[in-house]
C-alpha cells in the first residue's frame, strides 16, 4: 500500500484541516514591525503541513503559441514533513507517456538540500549540483525553484512595500549566504501582509540588474481545486530573457495523508511502478470525498 490504511478514513483527512488552512493573520500595524527574516519565517510557517499529495498540470509556451498546441504535462507531487522537521519532496511525471517516470527528489534537512534526478532510460538517479541549476522538463522552472524556502541559506532584507496583483505587499529581498546556496544573485519576494502567501517573486542574476524571471502566484484556497492545498492554484513563471511562460496548475490535492517513507529515498526511485502511481491517483480521487 502506498498510503497507510488509516488514510482511507475520512475522519482522519478532515481532522484539524480548519486549523491547518487558517492563515497566519496579523494586523497591518503588526506586520509593519516585522523585519525580512521574521516575514519569511511567517511565510514558511504558512506553508507547513504534515504531508501533501497533488496532481498538477505543467504547460510551457511562447507568448505567440496558440494554447491548443501546447503540450500538457501531468505530474504527481508528494511532500512529507519528518519528525525532526526535515522535508522530503518528490515530483514524478505521469503524462505524456514518453516522459513517464522522470522524477525529481528533494531531501531537505536544516539548510542542506540534496536533489536527485531520475531518468528511466539511465536506470539510476543522478545527484544534482548544490544549487539545483538546470531547467525542469524544459520549463522556465529551475530545479532550485521546486524546493521549499530554506531560511538558513539566505540573508533577508525588508524592502519598501510595493504593489503586486493590485495589492500592497511586504517585500523581502533574499540574497544567498554563499555562492553554493543559489544560482540567483537575489530574489525579491512579495508577500501578502496578512496571510504571508507569496504573490510574486522577481529573480535576479545581478543585484543591480533587471529581473531575469518573474513568478506570479494566484488563487490560494481556490474552490476550483479538487481537495485542499496550501499551494496557489496557478504558479506562472515568465522568463524575461526567452519570452517563454511556464504554468503549474493544481488540479487535485489532499493534505496530511500518511505516505510511505520509501518514496522519498533516492535508491527507491527506479522501483516505483505504474501500479504504485495509479494507487496514488486513486487515493487523490477518493480520499476526502
Amino acid at each position: 500500500m502506498l498510503l497507510k490504511k488509516s488514510a482511507m478514513k475520512k475522519n482522519y483527512f478532515t481532522l484539524s484541516l480548519a486549523i491547518i488552512l487558517t492563515p497566519l493573520v496579523l494586523q497591518a500595524d503588526e506586520t509593519a514591525q516585522l523585519n525580512g527574516r521574521q516575514l519569511m519565517e511567517q511565510y514558511v510557517a504558512s506553508q507547513t503541513v504534515d504531508s501533501e499529495l497533488a496532481f498538477i498540470e505543467l504547460k510551457t509556451f511562447e507568448t505567440e503559441t496558440p494554447t491548443d498546441e501546447v503540450i500538457k504535462k501531468r505530474l504527481i507531487a508528494l511532500t512529507e514533513k519528518k519528525n525532526d522537521g526535515a522535508y522530503d519532496y518528490l515530483i514524478r511525471m505521469v503524462l505524456p507517456k514518453d516522459i513517464e517516470g522522470v522524477s525529481v527528489l528533494s531531501n531537505i534537512s536544516g539548510d542542506t538540500i540534496d536533489q536527485y534526478l531520475y531518468l528511466p532510460a539511465q536506470g539510476k538517479p543522478l545527484k544534482l549540483g548544490s544549487v539545483g541549476s538546470g531547467q525542469f522538463m524544459g520549463s522556465d522552472f529551475a530545479y532550485e525553484d521546486l524546493v521549499r524556502e530554506t531560511p538558513g541559506n539566505y540573508t533577508y532584507t525588508r524592502l519598501p512595500d510595493a504593489v503586486a496583483q493590485g495589492e500592497i505587499c511586504a517585500v523581502v529581498q533574499a540574497v544567498p549566504a554563499s555562492e553554493d546556496s543559489s544560482q540567483y544573485a537575489a530574489r525579491n519576494i512579495f508577500l501578502d501582509p496578512t496571510t504571508f502567501e507569496v504573490r510574486k517573486i522577481e529573480f535576479y542574476d545581478e543585484l543591480d540588474g533587471e529581473p531575469v524571471k518573474e513568478l506570479q502566484a494566484y488563487e490560494y484556497r481556490s474552490p476550483d481545486v479538487d481537495g485542499t492545498t496550501v499551494r496557489p492554484r496557478f504558479a506562472v513563471m515568465t522568463n524575461m530573457q526567452t519570452g517563454t511562460i511556464s504554468v503549474f496548475k493544481v488540479l487535485k490535492s489532499r493534505l496530511n495523508l500518511p505516505i510511505e517513507n520509501q518514496f522519498f529515498e533516492a535508491e527507491y526511485l527506479p522501483s516505483i511502478s505504474e501500479a504504485d502511481v495509479n494507487g496514488l491517483l486513486v487515493e487523490i480521487d477518493d480520499v476526502g470525498n
